[in-house]
């Protein structure tokens, strides 16, 4: 069943024209009217505000055509284990997109690891190191480190294949989880 324009606008926050300048909605638009609206329901049952729902909506349509396990993975894991807000998430809905297992629990850890052992002076922006190149990541918070923690290249690439982060986290000094 195709998406109303009353659906769209009230999703969006926008006009029909507005939304069709904003991208393709090609997944949400094929979402049903009852389906919108349990995801919205799921979105407000996980803390989100109409305004945030409808921030991330406007910046990333497909954030409504997860499905209701990923997003309740992706939001355990960014809200409780990174420990980010929903309005922070919002302005950044990619991070939902991305693979926790694959890129950002792998990044997460490996970042956690650094600071633990008092290798980085910087608190770095959570979504800045999960948006970079996979080489940038490793040139910047890999390379210039395997000499002060050894092991940490193999580590992360461990981790990166799936393989968990178990072999991260004792590189850590004091061996606390990520």
């Amino acid at each position: 069943m195709a998406l109303t324009a009353s659906v769209t606008n009230r999703v969006l926050n926008g006009t029909e024209e507005q939304s069709m300048k904003r991208g393709p909605i090609v997944k949400f638009a094929i979402l049903s009217q009852e389906k919108i609206t349990k995801k919205l329901g799921l979105f407000k049952k996980l803390g989100w505000s109409q305004e945030d729902l409808s921030l991330a909506a406007k910046n990333m349509p497909s954030i409504l055509a997860m499905g209701e396990k990923r997003l309740r993975q992706r939001m355990k894991f960014l809200t409780e284990d990174v420990g980010l807000e929903i309005p922070y998430i919002a302005q950044r809905p990619a991070l939902m997109l991305y693979s926790i297992e694959h890129r950002l629990l792998p990044r997460h850890c490996l970042i956690n690891v650094l600071k633990r052992n008092g290798l980085l002076k910087i608190n770095y922006d959570f979504y800045s190191t999960a948006v970079i190149s996979n080489e940038k990541f490793l040139d910047k918070f890999v390379h210039p480190y395997v000499e002060s923690v050894p092991g940490i290249g193999d580590a992360y690439a461990s981790s990166c294949a799936g393989c968990g982060v178990d072999q991260l986290k004792l590189l850590s000094k004091d061996k606390i989880m990520c």
